[in-house]
Formats: C-alpha cells, sequence, structure tokens
C-alpha cells in the first residue's frame, strides 16, 4: 500500500491509463479483527477474510483521494508455481508431490496468469470513479467492453474486488464490504495503516 501511495503522484499525472493492480483473494473479504491488525491470532480459517477486507478497504481509502485512478483486487487462482521449492521439512515434500500431482487439473500456468493481470491492468472493463462509469482503457476487439461493478455494488466505482474471471464482487464479500463500510471501515484501516507508517519509518510516505 505505502508503494501505490508514494507512486500515487506519478499515477495522477499520466497521460494515459491510470490504474492500480493488487493480487491477493479480492472476493474473499470478511471480517476484519480490530484488535489484532495483523492478523497474527485470528486463526488460519479468518486470516484470509482479514486481510482480503484491509487490503480491499486500503484501496478504497486511497481511491477516495485519487478518483482518476483505478484500483483492483483480484484473487488470481491456483496458479502452478515453484513457490514451495525453497521450503524444506517433510509436510513440505509430501505437499509438493500432492500439488505436482493435481495442479495439472486445476492450476492454470505462470504465463496465462500473467496475461490474466496484464488484461485487468489495460481494459476498458474497469475504469477509474471519475470516469462516471464509461469504459477507460483498451477495448477487446472492436467490442466496448462491458464495465464490472465495483466495490460498493455500483458498476464503475473505481475499486474492483475480483475473482479469478474477472468479475466481481460475489454477492457474499458485497455484502461483507457494505457491513464494514457501515462501520467506516475503510477509514479505521487508512488510519491504521498511515499510524504503522509513521511507527515504523518516522513518516507517511517517501
Amino acid at each position: 500500500m505505502r508503494f501505490i501511495v508514494n507512486l500515487l503522484p506519478l499515477l495522477e499525472n499520466a497521460a494515459g491509463l491510470r490504474r492500480v493492480v493488487s493480487v491477493f483473494a479480492g472476493g474473499y473479504e470478511g471480517p476484519v479483527v480490530t484488535t489484532d491488525w495483523q492478523g497474527m491470532r485470528v486463526g488460519y480459517l479468518n486470516a484470509r477474510g482479514h486481510t482480503s477486507s484491509i487490503v480491499t478497504l486500503g484501496l478504497e481509502a486511497v481511491a477516495d483521494k485519487a478518483p482518476g485512478v483505478s484500483f483492483i483486487h483480484v484473487h488470481p487462482g491456483p496458479v502452478n508455481t515453484n513457490m514451495l521449492h525453497s521450503m524444506e521439512g517433510i509436510i513440505v515434500v509430501i505437499l509438493t508431490m500432492i500439488w505436482k500431482a493435481i495442479a495439472k487439473f486445476i492450476a492454470i500456468t505462470v504465463d496465462e496468469s500473467g496475461e490474466r493481470q496484464v488484461f485487468l491492468a489495460t481494459s476498458g472493463r474497469y475504469p477509474p470513479k471519475s470516469s462516471g462509469g464509461k469504459p477507460s482503457g483498451v477495448a477487446v476487439g472492436n467490442a466496448i467492453p462491458a464495465v464490472v461493478k465495483g466495490t460498493t455494488g455500483k458498476v464503475g466505482s473505481g475499486v474492483y474486488s475480483l475473482g479469478v474471471d474477472g468479475e466481481g464482487p460475489k454477492p457474499r464479500a458485497e455484502k461483507v464490504l457494505a457491513g464494514l463500510r457501515d462501520q467506516d471501515m475503510a477509514k479505521r484501516v487508512w488510519e491504521h495503516t498511515v499510524e504503522e507508517w509513521v511507527r515504523i519509518t518516522g513518516r507517511e510516505s517517501i
């Protein structure tokens, strides 16, 4: 998030496409535990939802300051990488064997994942808030792309929580985000984020 904020002035002044793509777990937002922002004690089953919501709400907070930039939080789905290669232990060996057996049936290649992220970074389906819901970016062939619904439930709202299919948000995630918004959680997430930056580095941004 700090990387995004540091580059935001350049993004806002770009002559063409202005967009941020954050790859994590879009569409899997869940409750935010404000007594454990780092998620050290939220439990394995709740950690993804907790962290995913923090990412999405953090992007919403930044988008409020930069309506001319669109922000995407995406879940890439299972990707066939060598992520376990650098780890050690018998559990890792077992997991690696299992993954090799099933990856060809459920995972996409690194190249395909990269192509999908480039599409998200350039497609006119994900315009910034300032576009008023009109496509902004590259058209698909000669067709005008259908603009996707944003995290607020409004088409073209500028922040997008996407699944592996590039659509979103899922109804469950949309409901969760609406509830968190009722708690003013985007503001609380942002305030905590800035506090941590100041605590660690002594300043909000470079």
